[in-house]
């Protein structure tokens, strides 16, 4: 990833996770809502690859670590794995449509049971199989029904500031 890249990427997560409160949670969704910084870490990871997903994840987690009142760093560890994970799918983009809506649909799970699962091992949290399967089914749903309009547009600003930069030098 270049460094541009990498800046539309952090500005991309940093949008969709003060998007997420202000925007997302004061809607009257059923099942919650959408999951925009998983839906973003997905992307991210996607475009970039493992390498970037797992920067993406480390960073989105952190953010969210920072905003919490849970230990430093069980979001961030999660987010972390998650977006390897997301990564190992790189390439796939323009050459399926299901994969990316795949891809979509695990993150939007397993960011939430993962950062359930570090809680549960580190002492921090009593999650039920009820408050997981209720905190999992809204995120999954709205985010594969918006997969399809805000993955082929944030893939697209990601990939377009590149394209004028002048190729590297041997």
């Amino acid at each position: 990833m270049t460094t541009a890249r990498r800046g539309v990427a952090v500005l991309l997560l940093l949008t969709a996770a003060v998007a997420q409160p202000v925007l997302i949670g004061v809607l009257p969704l059923p099942l919650g809502g959408p999951s925009l910084p998983l839906l973003v870490l997905a992307v991210v990871a996607l475009v970039g690859g493992p390498t970037a997903g797992v920067g993406a994840g480390f960073g989105l987690g952190l953010v969210s670590d920072l905003a919490s009142t849970h230990p430093l760093g069980q979001t961030a560890l999660a987010l972390t794995v998650v977006g390897y994970l997301a990564g190992l799918a790189h390439g796939t983009l323009e050459r399926s449509l299901v994969v990316p809506l795949a891809v979509v649909a695990g993150v939007s799970a397993a960011g939430p049971l993962l950062v359930a699962a570090v809680a549960q091992i580190t002492g921090g949290g009593e999650a039920t199989a009820r408050s997981l399967a209720r905190g999992v089914t809204g995120p999954v749903v709205y985010d594969v029904l918006l997969a399809p309009l805000l993955v082929p547009l944030l893939a697209r600003l990601l990939v377009d500031v590149d394209a004028g930069d002048p190729p590297p030098r041997a």
